[in-house]
């Protein structure tokens, strides 16, 4: 549920007016003047119950949709006095990878509402396939006859709505839907397909080496974890992340004044001013909602939303006699101190534990240093993980490969050379994109633009092995120096002729480096295409 917005003008809804919407990315919004009355919180299993008992609201599709970032998924809100425009970019239903689609809502003075629905709209969440549509006064409303809106009509009621329950069944699919108020009540009708939309789809897939920003050790038993009484540095500098052995044990203090954490067994805690957030069981996060399983997993570590380091094992700082976890920072920097926290059904001070994360929260760079250590207890896991689903590089024996060395990892994962929009190419407006995955090696980069997909899937040819050309060479634009692992580039769309609407251009991004990591040198983006519209 995002934070308050406002609509932009008076809003007439169900016999009163409002002034404010609170947006959910289970695609509704509630209405309220100021917050009063107060939304309800994010929910993603839709119910005619709470549909009428909740909030006033209104739903362009409440079901468990995920917004994610590797779609490109976003939640807009332009709010003007004419037109509040509400969009679900690039959604989909939960559990699933695909189909993604466009949902958006658009409110008037009028107290009108119209919604939109991409053509691949549906409703298959794994976590169920409940999918209401339709608007309520709520806090209490009768529910009504349910209403067919894709056949069109009138109700008298303020409460309209339609539900699906089976998979897939939802019938609005690229299409539109019009619902006026009759006060009391609504006259509603479908619109018909979208046209004239500016949209992008992406084509194919990029190439070029895939290194992990993960690094991790996992110890079958607590008795053969082999790191107690040693520390590891890692420190993270121009877009590497490197491992090198030694460091130290501070004591308890040392940085500021230590405060003990308010943990129960299995839970996590956010600490101090620096948007750390502490599990019990021995990892530091970089935000909040990392699993707190008490089992450590590397499959959970590369999974879990927040960067972390971690010396995962199972801990309880709640057992009578325990130490507790210590917390203390100054400036950018912060330490957390496992001061003797016993195994979970530990009973005396042979179960203690002494791990310390001494983290930088500026750079990212940490020291995990370890004291003694208890040989019961389950399995450990020692490592980092970037934010969200990251590359498994496989396990380590951390000790032994430190003697051959650092390690050196990328900041984050880096996988092949990718290009996503970031806008639409709409009259008038610049088209804008976003290559990432960028490879250190590289030198320099073009991007090419085209009337045409050629829809070569392998340039072994050229010497790019699985390497595709999804754009025709018709303009090449460049070069660019990359300052990262990212580069933004644009395209300006004019505002005429209107005959450029439905006008499709594509385009692809191309990187050289050094040392070259194929015989002609180059890695190539998957491609995307942009239809030009409104």
């Amino acid at each position: 549920m995002f934070a308050i917005r406002p609509i932009g003008f008076v809003f007439p809804f169900a016999g009163t007016t409002y002034t404010d919407v609170h947006v959910c990315t289970n695609g509704y919004v509630y209405v309220s003047n100021a917050g009063v009355p107060a939304p309800g919180a994010a929910d993603f299993t839709p119910t005619t119950a709470e549909f009428v008992s909740g909030s006033p609201r209104f739903a362009p599709i409440w079901e468990d949709l995920n917004i994610l970032a590797a779609n490109n998924g976003q939640v807009y809100i332009n709010s003007t006095a004419a037109k509040c425009t509400i969009t679900w970019k690039n959604a989909v239903c939960y559990g699933t990878a695909a189909p993604i689609f466009d949902v958006q809502a658009q409110l008037f003075p009028t107290g009108e509402i119209r919604c939109y629905y991409g053509a691949s709209t549906t409703n298959t969440a794994t976590t169920g396939a409940a999918c209401i549509v339709g608007a309520t006064p709520g806090l209490g409303a009768i529910l009504p006859a349910v209403s067919d809106l894709s056949a069109g009509g009138a109700t008298l009621d303020d409460t309209i709505y339609e539900n699906w329950s089976v998979a897939a069944a939802f019938d609005l699919t690229n299409n539109a839907e019009l619902l006026a108020p009759t006060s009391p009540g609504w006259a509603f009708a479908p619109l018909g397909a979208p046209a004239n939309c500016a949209s992008t789809t992406a084509l194919g897939a990029g190439c070029g080496p895939s290194t992990a920003g993960s690094f991790y050790e996992n110890f079958a038993t607590s008795a053969a974890f082999d790191l107690a009484s040693t520390a590891i540095t890692v420190t993270v500098a121009g877009g590497t992340r490197v491992v090198t052995p030694g460091g130290t044990y501070n004591a308890v203090g040392s940085l500021g004044t230590p405060t003990a954490l308010v943990l129960t067994d299995d839970s996590q805690v956010a600490a101090g001013t620096l948007g750390l957030t502490v599990g019990s069981n021995g990892w530091v996060a970089f935000g909040a909602g990392n699993n707190n399983a008490f089992t450590p997993s590397n499959v959970t570590m590369l999974a879990n939303p927040a960067a972390a380091y971690y010396s995962w094992h199972d801990l309880n700082p709640t057992i009578v006699g325990s130490g507790l976890v210590q917390y203390e920072e100054a400036g950018t920097l912060a330490q957390v101190t496992y001061d003797g926290v016993w195994d979970f059904g530990g009973t005396s001070a042979a179960n203690a534990n002494f791990i310390q994360f001494q983290i930088d929260a500026a750079t990212g760079s940490c020291v995990i240093a370890w004291g003694a250590t208890s040989t019961l207890g389950n399995g450990r896991l020692v490592g980092y993980s970037p934010a969200g689903a990251s590359m498994d590089p496989g396990g380590i024996d951390i000790s032994a490969t430190l003697i051959g060395g650092p390690i050196v990892l990328p900041a984050t994962d880096i996988g092949p050379l990718a290009l996503a929009a970031t806008s639409s190419p709409v009259l008038g407006t610049s088209w804008n994109l976003k290559v990432s995955s960028i490879p250190p090696s590289t030198v320099f980069g073009v991007n090419l633009f085209g009337v045409s997909d050629p829809g070569i899937l392998d340039l072994f040819f050229l010497g790019m092995p699985m390497c595709q050309l999804r754009s025709s060479l018709d303009v090449i634009q460049g070069p660019w120096f990359p300052g990262g692992n990212t580069y933004n580039y644009s395209f300006p769309v004019p505002s005429t002729p209107l005959s450029l609407l439905g006008f499709q251009l594509y385009t692809q991004a191309a990187t050289f480096g050094v040392p070259p990591v194929n015989a002609f040198g180059a890695i190539t983006s998957g491609g995307v295409k942009g239809t030009v519209g409104f």
